[in-house]
């Protein structure tokens, strides 16, 4: 998997919102996951983090989108190891 680590950050009264937008250049592996099984080369995949500093029962969810439809939601963790079925390219969206 090649993902860059840059990312956006929007700031939201006392919450911070992270995200980035990817392109789908190559699939290694297909996923088992239902929301990540019918991806296709040249979909735009989204992860929206929303930090707002009330971690304490659960880790916080990294919700996903494939082109601008939400999928799913999942942890930091899972969304890793779904990744590695995955090459993606960083769409620039500087502001």
């Amino acid at each position: 998997m090649r993902l860059t680590h840059s990312c956006m950050v929007i700031r939201m009264s006392d919450a911070i919102t992270l995200w980035g937008e990817f392109v789908v250049r190559k699939i290694t592996k297909r996923s088992g996951a239902a929301a990540f099984k019918h991806i296709k080369v040249d979909d735009v995949i989204k992860f929206v983090w929303d930090l707002n500093g009330s971690y304490a029962s659960t880790a916080p969810k990294v919700k996903v989108f494939v082109n601008d439809k939400y999928v799913d939601e999942k942890s930091a963790a899972n969304l890793k190891n779904i990744l590695y079925n995955f090459e993606l390219e960083e769409i620039d969206n500087a502001i």
